[in-house]
């Protein structure tokens, strides 16, 4: 492929970001990102955990593989960007609890346990102790819970802004118009900008992740297969007086599930609603009341921290919550529904979407989740 060859990716997020890159280190490509602004959408609202066995999900084992070789993957892709750009995505490998607050909860807790055993998902059984020695801002009332090593975080903020950084340096032009319409013109396409201009480009991918506002020429069934689901996430920051907690803290409230992620910069993200409300980004009181109260439930000392910011979000989902990676039809691929493993699974996406553009094989198998099941 040469440098004649132009490729747009439409949607500037950290998928689209991560595509770009890949291809930009690996071939030298006429590359554009087209996105009115690439810090709107569910990567600047997530939480950045690389999370593939608190997120193994009954009925989407096959998923698993790739989500654990997207873990691993976090790790090269996290010191190639340090090395050779000298850009942070904030990678922390300090592991994640999962606990439960009451008897009930730390049943279901055990549960979930079984579950990962027979997944073959490294995970150990802590006592209360135990737990008090690695997590001591735990409530007392927590009475034991379930490490792993595996899962860990990114700053989603800081690889999103890391993966553009690079690939900038790297010659990919972001262009600071959204896609209006796709038109086919013998072996290449015209794509049509807000603001009535037009590009052209020989291979298109769709990286937009969720929205209401259709691009023109997308395949319906792209459409018919996504949909929104909210999510509200709350940002707070750390003083010298509290202490805060060390690593994920993932937790069963009376059944409610939530997240607590501590950044190494001093700031703490409180998650996540899950709502089937369509493109709703109000902000509810009573939603965030319901996340601070269970959250200080498992780590009171979070009372006496400062609220930043109240985010919402809209995790890109499909109809059977499995990712759509492929090509749709000659020359138009797409990066689409990664649904709660957006920050996870962007890492291999961008290497594989890349791989199989340049050809003619790829290090991972996207073939579970192509388009072509969605038809």
């Amino acid at each position: 492929m040469s440098k004649d060859q132009k490729i747009a990716i439409i949607g500037g997020g950290i998928t689209g970001a991560s595509i770009a890159y890949h291809l930009a280190s690996t071939k030298s490509l006429n590359i554009s990102v087209l996105d009115a602004d690439v810090a709107r959408g569910a990567t600047r609202v997530a939480a950045g955990m690389l999370a593939p066995v608190a997120e193994a999900v009954y009925g989407e084992e096959r998923l698993l593989d790739t989500m654990l070789g997207a873990a691993r993957y976090w790790g090269e892709l996290a010191e190639k960007l340090r090395d050779d750009f000298g850009l942070d995505v904030g990678l922390r490998n300090t592991g994640s609890l999962l606990i439960g607050a009451t008897p009930n909860d730390t049943v279901e807790i055990n549960r979930a346990k079984s579950f990962y055993d027979r997944l073959g998902l490294a995970c150990t059984y802590l006592s209360k102790s135990e737990l008090d020695s690695i997590e001591p801002t735990l409530s007392p009332m927590i009475s034991g819970g379930i490490f792993t090593e595996i899962d860990n975080q990114v700053d989603n903020r800081k690889a999103h802004i890391a993966l553009i950084e690079a690939s900038k340096r790297l010659g990919v032009d972001f262009v600071t118009h959204d896609a209006t319409q796709i038109n086919r013109i013998g072996d290449s396409f015209e794509i049509s900008l807000e603001d009535e201009t037009c590009i052209k480009a020989d291979k298109i991918v769709l990286a937009f992740g969720v929205t209401k506002d259709a691009i023109k020429g997308v395949p319906d069934f792209i459409y018919d297969s996504l949909r929104p689901v909210r999510g509200e996430v709350i940002r707070i920051r750390t003083n010298k007086f509290t202490p805060a907690p060390e690593r994920i803290v993932r937790y069963l409230v009376e059944g409610r599930s939530g997240y607590i992620v501590p950044r190494l910069d001093g700031e703490i993200v409180i998650g996540a609603t899950q709502e089937e409300k369509g493109f709703d980004a109000s902000t509810k009181v009573r939603s965030t009341y319901e996340l601070l109260r269970d959250a200080l439930r498992v780590i009171p000392a979070l009372g006496e921290m400062e609220i930043a910011e109240i985010n919402v979000g809209f995790r890109p989902a499909t109809n059977d919550n499995f990712p759509i990676l492929g090509q749709v039809e000659q020359d138009l691929f797409c990066a689409l529904g990664s649904f709660r493993h957006g920050i996870l699974l962007s890492s291999i996406i961008g290497r594989g979407i890349a791989e199989m553009i340049s050809g003619p094989t790829t290090s991972i198998e996207l073939g579970l989740f192509t388009p072509n099941r969605l038809r």
